[in-house]
């Protein structure tokens, strides 16, 4: 199963190109400059998953309810502790900016396969994260 994923904030150039460099079932299709652009992009149906790796605090249930509605799982990196709390309660999996693109992938793959199997909503709050 192919995983397409839009991106938005400045992160590590080497992982989104660590990414794309995996040449697995996940790839990145668009690089957004804004959280609008990046619902745009999800609610057309470009993506499956958005990674917001820089402006996770501009996130709301709202949004993440939009994206999840549409098919889309939200992966913030973050290295604040409260911020990790907040997104998990609000639907988002969190993991640290030092994530590595391998483990990023799987962790991409897995909140994926969770919201297609649940089929009512992302799950990730209690899930925590495989974090790197």
């Amino acid at each position: 199963m192919s995983i397409p994923v839009v991106t938005v904030g400045d992160s590590r150039d080497d992982l989104v190109g660590g990414l794309e460099r995996l040449h697995g079932p996940v790839s990145v299709v668009r690089r957004c400059s804004e959280l609008a652009e990046l619902l745009a992009a999800c609610q057309s149906g470009l993506a499956r998953a958005a990674v917001v790796a820089a402006g996770s605090e501009e996130l709301t249930a709202s949004l993440v309810d939009r994206l999840s509605a549409v098919g889309v799982v939200v992966i913030a990196l973050t290295d604040n502790p409260e911020e990790t709390v907040r997104l998990r309660t609000i639907g988002v999996a969190a993991e640290a900016r030092a994530i590595g693109a391998a483990a990023l992938a799987a962790r991409i793959s897995a909140a994926v396969a969770q919201l297609s199997g649940a089929g009512d909503g992302p799950g990730l709050a209690a899930g925590g994260g495989a974090s790197s």
